[in-house]
C-alpha cells in the first residue's frame, strides 16, 4: 500500500485492504551484528530518505549508501558488495519467509514507518461488482481506516513513497493515536495526536500536520 498512488487511476478503486503485516523496519547485517554494535563508518544500504534520515539521527557515524533492486537482489549485494547492513521493511521480509535473516527490529520510536507500510491493497475495476463483493470478504475495515488516516497525513506534505515523512496510526484502549514526523533541513519534526484532541477521526491527519508544521515554522523564524 505504501507504494500505491494517493489517487486511483480513473475506473479503478481500492477494493480491499486485508489484515496488516508488521509495519516496522528491520536491520539485516553481515554476521548478524546489531545496529548499535556496527563499527563507526559502517555502510548501511537504503534508498529511502525517511530511513536514511532516521538512521543518521540514531547514529551520525554511519554511512548511508543507496541500494536498488528487489529484496533478493539487495540481499545478494549485502554479501557481494561494499555494504555492512541493510534497512528493509519487515513485512517484505516476512512475506518472503526470510524472517530468519532479520538481525534487529527497529521500534516505532526509533523509525516511524512509511504511510501504509505493511498493508496490502487489492485494486480492481470500479464496475466489477462481483469482484468487489468477493474482495470485501478479506477487507479489514479497521486497518483500512488507519491506513487512510496515515495516507491523508502524508498527502498534506505532498509526499511520495520516497519522501522523508513517516507516520503510524494505532488503536490503544479504543483510542486512535497517530504518530508522524517530517524531515526538513536535517531536522526531525515529530509529534502525535489522538482522538482526545479532535472532534472527528478525519481530523487526526490535519491536526497532526498543523502541529508539525507549526514546529517547522517556529524553527524557521528563530
Amino acid at each position: 500500500m505504501k507504494d500505491m498512488t494517493t489517487v486511483n487511476t480513473k475506473g479503478l478503486i481500492y477494493a480491499s485492504i486485508p489484515e496488516r503485516e508488521d509495519p516496522r523496519d528491520v536491520l539485516i547485517s553481515k554476521n548478524n551484528i546489531k545496529f548499535n554494535d556496527l563499527k563507526k563508518g559502517s555502510i548501511v544500504g537504503t534508498t529511502s530518505l525517511r530511513r536514511s534520515s532516521s538512521i543518521q539521527l540514531l547514529r551520525d557515524d554511519i554511512i548511508i549508501k543507496p541500494i536498488r533492486g528487489n529484496i533478493h537482489t539487495r540481499l545478494k549485494k549485502l554479501q557481494t558488495e561494499d555494504y555492512d547492513a541493510l534497512i528493509l521493511a519487515s513485512a517484505a521480509i516476512k512475506r518472503l519467509n526470510l524472517e530468519n535473516l532479520i538481525t534487529q527490529y527497529f521500534s516505532i520510536e526509533d523509525i516511524l514507518p512509511a504511510p501504509g507500510q505493511g498493508a496490502l491493497c487489492v485494486q480492481c475495476r470500479e464496475d466489477d461488482y462481483e469482484m468487489i463483493d468477493i474482495l470485501k470478504m478479506i477487507d479489514d475495515s479497521s486497518i483500512r481506516e488507519l491506513v487512510d488516516i496515515e495516507r491523508t497525513f502524508a498527502c498534506l506534505f505532498d509526499s511520495g513513497c520516497n519522501s522523508p515523512v513517516g507516520c503510524y496510526a494505532e488503536i490503544k484502549d479504543d483510542n486512535i493515536i497517530l504518530h508522524g514526523n517530517f524531515f526538513c533541513n536535517g531536522k526531525n519534526y515529530r509529534d502525535k495526536v489522538s482522538l482526545d484532541e479532535v472532534k472527528e477521526k478525519n481530523e487526526l491527519a490535519s491536526k497532526l500536520y498543523d502541529k508539525i508544521n507549526k514546529k517547522m515554522q517556529m524553527n524557521i523564524h528563530q
